[in-house]
């Protein structure tokens, strides 16, 4: 018999996608950045990934997404949190559409993606 999925409540949810707009200040510790959600993820693991934003002429790197590993109920589960579209150039990067090399997976993925 398979594991039962545990689901995230609508208020861990809504915690987990409001806190993945703070990994966008570079200087924030991620641990502070999830806090709220500090009993049921653990994301003192790898830390808030990293992305550029804009086009060629215009780039911003911020932090965008972050991974969880869960603890308590969530104990075999994880937790991938991506912020969406803040900042103009993050619109750039939206309406330029292009793709590029993943310097991780070396697939192509949108360049509002690249790592």
């Amino acid at each position: 018999m398979g594991k039962s999925s545990i689901t995230l409540s609508p208020i861990q949810a809504a915690t987990a996608a409001d806190a993945s707009y703070k990994l966008q200040k570079n200087n924030v510790p991620i641990d502070d950045v999830f806090s709220d959600l500090k009993n049921e993820f653990d994301f003192s693991g790898p830390k808030g990934l990293q992305g550029k934003s804009g086009a060629t002429f215009y780039q911003v790197k911020t932090g965008f997404a972050a991974v969880g590993k869960g603890r308590g109920l969530f104990a075999d589960n994880g937790l991938i949190v991506v912020r969406g579209t803040d900042s103009t150039s993050d619109w750039i990067s939206d309406a330029h559409g292009g793709t590029a090399q993943s310097s991780i997976s070396k697939q192509i993925v949108h360049s509002g993606f690249k790592v």
